[in-house]
């Protein structure tokens, strides 16, 4: 049975683990520490600027794609910037279907 991360601490227990320490290291180091969406904008933005924080993003969210949550395919790294901007969408928009759903596990 594939895991679920409707509740915060197991979301918390899934990104303190070894294994998603180690997968997301390897996401940075394949990208060469660089936001994909700086770059498809033409901007390089890398963690070894002063001030910025690269942040590996699942491009399917865990909660909706459990199964996909060590899947490299499913993941980016993201500016914190361009991380933020995804999840106020993406929060923006269950908090729409909220009022249209039984289901809610936000």
């Amino acid at each position: 049975m594939t895991q679920t991360f409707y509740k915060k601490v197991d979301r918390v227990r899934f990104y303190h683990s070894r294994r998603w320490k180690k997968l997301r290291d390897e996401v940075v180091e394949k990208y060469h520490h660089e936001c994909v969406m700086c770059l498809a904008e033409g901007r390089i933005t890398t963690d070894r600027m002063p001030g910025i924080v690269i942040e590996v993003d699942h491009i399917q969210s865990i909660i909706d794609r459990p199964d996909l949550v060590l899947d490299a395919s499913n993941l980016q790294p993201l500016c914190r910037e361009h991380h933020n901007a995804k999840h106020k969408k993406y929060m923006s928009m269950l908090k729409s279907n909220k009022k249209n759903s039984d289901e809610w596990f936000g």
